[in-house]
């Protein structure tokens, strides 16, 4: 996400104040956004210079300047930010030109599940499971995990990827799907057979879930998709 460094500078007097010039150190973790930053203030590094002009006795001047912190950093991280102002004036106040901000950050990962099945299988046949995993952010997420509990109707064939991405244990399939950067996805396809003697009309629904160690601020994150069995025979009659 963006982050605002809101600064304000006043001439509190007596006399006007030429060249008045801010210089903010944006700490190393960050970016400087210049399109969302105000015009006046331009980057060399991480030092950026704002170019105020004339500062007449009462007047304010204020301004945002905007930094991108990246989706990898880590919850807890603390963001030092100081700014001081200086011009031809002589300060008639000196220690009050200079203001420093701290920001922690904290981490948060929207992870979003679809899933999609056929809508009929005949009994006797395979079919899959399509999942996809989205991270929409805005940090990245860790420890994703995937876990899909399959119908017990069913029986387990593969998983891609496989193991040791994905496991099954009876009819649960567990797929560890490690870092998830913001705005990617991980797909995941999991083959299951249904056996002949399932009766027609039967019907398959499948739940699956996904979470990872960063917090989601949208939650339950499930999915499920159902297939009716329908059952066929395709008899032949032979005499002589």
């Amino acid at each position: 996400e963006m982050l605002s460094y809101q600064i304000t500078v006043t001439n509190n007097g007596p006399n006007s104040a030429e060249h008045v010039i801010v210089t903010d150190t944006l700490p190393s973790d960050v970016t400087f956004n210049a399109s969302q930053s105000d015009p006046k203030c331009q980057a060399s590094s991480s030092t950026i210079t704002c170019t105020l002009g004339t500062l007449d006795k009462d007047d304010q001047s204020s301004f945002a300047i905007v930094a991108d912190v990246p989706s990898t950093l880590a919850a807890g991280s603390v963001l030092n930010n100081t700014a001081t102002v200086d011009s031809d004036a002589h300060e008639d106040s000196p220690g009050d030109e200079t203001d420093s901000a701290s920001t922690t950050v904290e981490t948060a990962a929207d992870l979003a599940l679809t899933k999609s099945a056929p809508a009929t299988v005949k009994a006797g046949q395979q079919f899959t499971y399509t999942l996809i995993v989205t991270n929409h952010g805005p940090s990245l997420a860790t420890s994703v995990v995937l876990t899909d509990n399959l119908p017990s109707q069913v029986g387990f064939v593969s998983a891609t990827p496989g193991s040791p991405t994905c496991t099954h244990s009876g009819n649960k399939v567990t797929c560890n799907l490690g870092t998830l950067a913001s705005a990617a996805s991980s797909k995941v396809t999991i083959i299951v057979d249904v056996p002949q003697n399932t009766s027609d009309g039967t019907s398959l629904t499948n739940q699956a879930s996904v979470s990872s160690s960063v917090t989601d601020p949208t939650t339950p994150n499930n999915a499920s998709a159902t297939t009716t069995v329908q059952t066929e025979a395709d008899l032949e009659l032979t005499k002589s």
